[in-house]
């Protein structure tokens, strides 16, 4: 009986010191107009820009990662979704620096961004990759979080290359 009173107490301990979201924090949609580019495989991720940081006022969640100030990302990578889909950002993700049910209550920056070929460091240089423009999230410090669905619904185009004499781009 004992025993069993001290593993209660832990557990309680335990869940009071993780602040854990009821609902999920973040969705993730494909927007229906790009139908005709799909299905869509990649690497899925989710960057936040946190307004307590001080790269807030002159940067944007899509230039992550910041590696001086490193704040939350989260990634996974999925595989033949169509579009319209819809995915759920869970601790299962790879993430860093911490799990999304442990991000601290605030203001965010949030965008998203599939990288479909993984062939450059730089997802914004590979014509074809799909990125959200960018979202606010408010974590309440009672835990409320409503739902935030950032949506899929830019493409990385093609580069322009410029056309110089005796110069031919293959």
């Amino acid at each position: 009986m004992m025993m069993a009173r001290l593993v209660m107490m832990m557990i309680v301990v335990c869940a009071m010191g993780v602040q854990a979201w009821a609902a999920p924090l973040v969705e993730i949609a494909i927007d229906p107009r790009l139908k005709d580019q799909g299905p869509f495989s990649g690497r899925l991720v989710v960057s936040l820009l946190s307004a307590d940081s001080a790269l807030y006022r002159e940067n944007s969640a899509l230039d992550a990662p910041f590696f001086r100030q490193p704040q939350p990302m989260f990634g996974t990578d999925v595989q033949g979704l169509e579009a319209g889909t819809t995915v759920e950002l869970t601790d299962e993700w790879t993430w860093f620096p911490e799990l999304p049910s442990e991000l601290n209550p605030g203001f965010y920056r949030v965008a998203a961004w599939l990288d479909r070929s993984r062939a450059d460091s730089d997802w914004k240089r590979e014509a074809g990759n799909l990125y959200s423009r960018e979202f606010t999230l408010r974590i309440e410090p009672d835990g409320n979080v409503p739902t935030l669905v950032v949506v899929l619904s830019e493409t990385v185009d093609e580069p322009e290359m410029p056309e110089r004499d005796g110069v031919r781009v293959v």
